[in-house]
């Protein structure tokens, strides 16, 4: 389960800032050597953190398949009291 921290970094992350870390991991995808620029430590921390986005684990998954029914939920309702 992740700590209070995760959850914190995770509540400040904007869709914008979303859109932008697609778009540098895209730019990666396009030229891994681009890679070599950082850290081997680095390195690791940001194919780390993609695959983990990419392969979540079970309790992952299950959270944001909540979060995307409670949105989905909350659009319904906004929906009918329209």
């Amino acid at each position: 389960m992740p700590d209070t921290s995760d959850k914190e970094r995770a509540a400040s992350v904007s869709p914008e800032e979303l859109r932008r870390c697609a778009e540098i991991l895209e730019a990666v995808v396009a030229d891994r050597t681009q890679l070599a620029e950082v850290s081997q430590e680095e390195r690791v921390r940001l194919l780390q953190a993609a695959g983990r986005v990419c392969r979540p684990t079970r309790w992952e998954a299950i959270k944001l398949s909540r979060g995307l029914r409670l949105q989905e939920r909350l659009r319904a309702e906004a929906a009918d009291r329209s």
